[in-house]
């Protein structure tokens, strides 16, 4: 019994960790801020996101850590969550902490706050 008990939860270890492969943030937004989330990203340089209705509202699910940081850039000092801006569900106070000049190598994928 414990060897299949054990077999059963490495099974469901593996199968969890497939599903959010890849999964790197969420941006963020009430049900009524889509226009607002779907510039932003424009404005950021993000594209090719899907957002569907989430949790708080609208949900963009985000692979990719560059875009992460572009849009940090962005937001960096824009009202978050609180606000009731849009944001980024790991900085929800839109605090930039996402966006490092170092790890961004290639100067073009760099944004400058607007």
């Amino acid at each position: 019994m414990k060897t299949s008990l054990s077999a059963t939860a490495i099974a469901a270890v593996f199968l969890s960790l497939s599903t959010v492969k890849g999964y790197v943030d969420t941006f963020c937004g009430r049900p009524n801020q889509q226009p607002e989330l779907l510039s932003a990203m424009q404005q950021a340089g993000v594209v090719g996101i899907k957002c569907w209705p989430g949790y708080i509202g609208v949900d963009c699910v985000l692979n990719n850590a560059d875009d992460v940081a572009k849009l940090s850039c962005f937001l960096k000092g824009k009202p978050g969550k609180s606000g009731q801006g849009v944001f980024l569900l790991n900085d929800n106070q839109n605090t930039g902490k996402f966006y490092f000049k170092e790890n961004m190598n290639d100067k073009s994928k760099q944004v400058s706050n607007l």
